[in-house]
């Protein structure tokens, strides 16, 4: 019995070791030289493996055998992987609920506007601060560098969803979609769509003569250029209002404040985009003014006549431009849809853009959206730890004070015109 027990132990552990078995003693001495010298070689090409085990008697050797491994390096991998993403998404929850929290409070700031208002300022300093971080999705994750092309599909999202809305508001209603006249797209519509696509083209070209920080610090003067093409078009500007827009375009300055370099021609460029988009603001809005153009638009039907001509400016320039390229690269199912979410963002801005305007007139729709820094900054500095400097919110304060105190200034304003406005009509009422 005992035999029995240590055959069977002597075959285990020949088994775990891969020790040949046992030979007779005969077979041993009739090994030919020749053999003898490919076990040395093939021993001494193993060497390193067998140092490593050098130390060890044969019962520790055995052991190690019937040892089984419940984690591999690749398993702790994996684990990582899955913290790491897990981290990364939590960080771009943290990301988006702070920019949501920020523009809640940008909101606040304009909620005597009325919740409608308030709302619509939410929707576009969100839409407005998330759209580039999408856009650079596009770019960076799956290479499809087409702007001419995305900012067109842009202009068809809009149109497309402006279109549905409008299209069941009047089956549902008496409704009637105003269509554009031909003086209207003359003087109007046509102005706005060029209006857009020079201010980028130039934009465009702007950097490629001058550093971001010049072109940051130039584009500040939006605000003012706005205002100032207004009064130009035949808009008045309350003289109570330029102290407000001074602290705005300051601190814009400051924030963008850096190693300035520039030559002559992306300082033209550069004013000239600046321009561009300060006539387009105030076309739009004068589209929407009742009495100031032969047509009246209100701010979803001027999306979709805005967006259609886009679209076609866009596409026709992106056919020169950028060729077939757009369009070989473009059906994979991981760039559709982040072109998808690009899109949805750009639907969101166009639409509540033009509604803030309505309500708070091109110059404040300016100030208001110098304010998307702020909800950036914000959420970098919560969900991913990143630094702010002193200039960043040295300027960003000022913006916020800026915006505040033009919009005080500019309800009570209004408020003194329309109590003025119903005081005249009293008295028409009374003679």
């Amino acid at each position: 019995m005992r035999s029995f027990v240590l055959a069977i132990f002597y075959f285990s552990a020949s088994k775990a070791l891969n020790l040949p078995p046992a030979a007779p003693a005969a077979n041993l001495k009739s090994t030919s030289a020749k053999e003898t010298e490919k076990k040395v070689e093939k021993v001494s090409q193993k060497k390193e493996v067998f140092d490593v085990n050098a130390g060890f008697s044969a019962e520790v050797l055995l052991a190690q055998k019937f040892i089984v491994p419940e984690l591999t390096p690749s398993d702790f991998k994996v684990k990582i992987h899955e913290s790491a993403s897990f981290t990364q998404q939590m960080s771009q929850l943290l990301f988006v609920g702070v920019m949501s929290a920020a523009a809640g409070i940008i909101g606040a700031l304009y909620w005597g506007r009325g919740a409608f208002t308030a709302l619509a300022i939410i929707a576009y300093t969100m839409s407005l601060s998330t759209i580039s971080i999408a856009i650079k999705n596009v770019f960076v994750t799956f290479d499809f560098n087409y702007p001419l092309f995305i900012t067109a599909l842009h202009g068809l999202a809009t149109a497309v969803v402006a279109i549905g809305i409008l299209g069941q508001k009047q089956i549902s209603t008496e409704y009637k979609i105003a269509v554009p006249t031909m003086t209207t797209l003359l003087q109007g519509l046509t102005p706005v769509a060029l209006a857009f696509a020079l201010s980028l083209g130039t934009g465009n070209l702007s950097l490629m003569y001058s550093n971001a920080h010049f072109y940051e610090m130039l584009s500040s003067l939006s605000v003012l250029a706005t205002a100032g093409c207004g009064v130009l078009m035949g808009r008045e500007l309350n003289s109570q209002l330029l102290p407000p827009l001074m602290v705005v375009t300051l601190a814009i300055m400051i924030v963008a404040f850096g190693e300035v370099q520039f030559t002559i021609l992306g300082v033209c460029f550069c004013v000239a985009s600046v321009v561009f988009r300060a006539v387009k603001a105030q076309l739009q809005a004068l589209l929407m003014a009742p009495g100031a153009l032969t047509q009246t638009f209100d701010p979803l039907e001027l999306t979709l006549w805005t967006a259609v001509q886009t679209f076609i400016i866009m596409m026709g320039w992106s056919l020169v431009s950028e060729g077939l390229a757009p369009w070989q690269n473009f059906f994979t199912i991981g760039t559709m849809i982040a072109v998808a979410i690009t899109c949805a963002n750009a639907v969101v801005l166009n639409v509540a853009a033009l509604f803030v305007m309505k309500e708070l007139g091109p110059v404040a729709q300016q100030i208001i959206g110098n304010m998307k820094g702020v909800l950036a900054c914000m959420g970098a500095v919560a969900a991913f730890g990143e630094e702010i400097s002193m200039q960043q919110i040295l300027g960003y304060a000022l913006v916020i004070i800026g915006a505040y105190w033009y919009n005080r200034v500019d309800a009570q304003l209004k408020a003194d015109s329309k109590l003025a406005e119903q005081g005249l009509a009293s008295k028409e009422v009374k003679a």
